[in-house]
Order: C-alpha cells, then structure tokens, then sequence
C-alpha cells in the first residue's frame, strides 16, 4: 500500500513541492554557471582582440632590405577597360584581354571597352554570404589551364581547373582540383596565385565566426586557416618538394601546407621584384594586417 519512496520523516519525496524546490535549486545553478561562462568569455574576449581600440596604434615596420631601388621611371595613368558588376578579381589571358570574375558566379572576358561572359555558373554557385561567391581567377601558362575558387552549393570552398583555348579562355568541362569543407560563410579566403617556382598557392580563411571557435589557426593538420603550395595534375594534384611538412604518419601538418595560423588571407600576391609573398590577412576589430 506504499505510495512512492519516502523519505525519513514519512514525506513523500514525488510531492509537488519537492520538485518544486528541485526546479528552483537546479535554475540557480544554472544561473549561476552562465554567469560564469559568460564572464570568462568577456574576459578571454580581451585577449582575442576585442579591447578597447579608442587609442591610435601604428604597427612595428621591420626595416626590410628589398632589393628596389627609388622608382625613377615613367609615371602611372589609369585607363578604364571595361565595367562588371560585383567584380571580385581579374587576371590576363594570352591575348592581353582580362578574366575578371565576379561575386555572383560568371567570368567576364574584358577588353577595351567591351565585355561579354565567357562562364555562367550562378545555378552551381552560392553567393548570398558576404564572403562566398566566384572569389578569384588564375591563368596557368604552364599548365594550360585556369584556376577559378568558388562556394559550391554546399557552401564549401572548391578550387576546379579548366582548359585553355588558344587565346587563353576556359573551354570544356571543369576538374576538380580540391574541395576543403566551409564550417561557416565567412573566412573561405580563396585566392589563388602562380609562384615564381610554377607551383600553384592557394590561401583559406579559418573557417569563421569570431575568435577562431573551432582553433584551426593553430592546427597544421587541417587545410583551413592556411596557404597550400600544390602540383596540379588532370587527376587532381601533387605534393612539389620543398614544403615543409613531410607526409609521414608522425608529420605534424599537411604535406600541402607552407603557412598557417592565418584568419582570412583574402588576397596575395608575388613581389615581381623579389618573389616574396605578400598577404592581405584580415584581422579582428582593432588589429588588422
């Protein structure tokens, strides 16, 4: 005839008020742990870049020796080519037009005072986010082929390669050079340069949000939050010799890695005059590179 477990005083321990006090203890100490979390995330914000910026601050130049004289030459005039919408990069074709891709999804080919579209891939393309899209062109003398980076329908950074015609210009099908998964749609990064050696680099954002929440600026192991030095071939690529990580099973990193720790290297380039890579990394509220 016993009606539940009780306690030691004969209270039935499945009262209403018994789960009354269990709900009020169990807020507190909820409460209590997202205060908690909510000021060490204050306090780690402070060191992840969110103090207070009021204050000039002038970066520490390194006095660096670049081998370039004063320029002495003739002076720079600008000429207008041709107008794309949303246009995100361009490079030069074999006969001197340009490939300028734009936010949305198509390659322009750009001559003087002329434009028309040479690719169309708005249906195989996500664009909404502010930072995915048709985000950059590379032509591939070597090789023969362009490189175009991308956010695919899946929302992930994919690097595809095409054939070039005569003059220069994508024909065919395209192959995929690689995909790397996108967490997030900010920080895809996605430029991609011909070094002076013919190697192909190709830069990756840390794959979003603030503050690096899933810490693959520190993880060698991962492609996000890097620059790749790659071998492209008709299957996909090669890893050149030279990079730093070897692909043994106790390498630290990727073998296609050559830097990492970056936030959003979004756009690099190759000193014509010395060979060095220049990166455009974006940086969080009061510092950027």
């Amino acid at each position: 005839g016993a009606r539940g477990v009780h306690g030691r005083h004969g209270r039935d321990m499945r009262s209403p008020r018994f789960f009354v006090g269990i709900g009020v203890v169990a807020l507190v100490v909820a409460l209590g742990a997202t205060s908690f979390v909510l000021f060490d995330r204050a306090d780690d914000r402070e060191s992840r870049g969110w103090e207070d910026c009021t204050a000039p601050r002038v970066a520490s130049i390194p006095d660096w020796d670049l081998g370039v004289e004063q320029w002495d030459g003739p002076s720079l005039s600008l000429d207008a080519m041709g107008r794309v919408s949303d246009a995100t990069s361009a490079a030069e074709t074999y006969d001197g037009s340009l490939l300028v891709t734009s936010k949305p999804g198509m390659l322009h080919r750009v001559t003087a005072g002329a434009s028309q579209v040479l690719l169309d891939l708005r249906e195989e393309i996500l664009s909404e986010g502010p930072e995915q899209g048709l985000t950059d062109v590379a032509v591939d003398r070597e090789r023969n082929a362009v490189y175009l980076a991308l956010t695919d329908l899946r929302g992930d950074l994919e690097i595809r390669a095409y054939t070039l015609d005569m003059d220069g210009h994508p024909i065919g099908s395209p192959r995929l050079v690689l995909r790397v998964d996108q967490p997030h749609e900010w920080h895809q990064a996605g430029d991609i340069e011909i070094g002076p050696d013919g190697m192909v680099y190709i830069s990756f954002g840390d794959g979003g949000l603030i503050g690096d929440p899933g810490l693959n600026g520190q993880d060698p192991s991962t492609l996000l939050s890097t620059i790749i030095r790659i071998d492209p071939t008709r299957d996909g690529y090669d890893i050149p010799n030279g990079n730093p990580f070897d692909e043994g099973f106790f390498s630290p990193g990727r073998a296609e890695v050559i830097a990492y720790g970056l936030r959003n290297p979004w756009r690099m380039s190759f000193d014509r005059a010395t060979g060095a890579l220049w990166i455009a990394d974006v940086g969080q509220n009061c510092t950027e590179e």
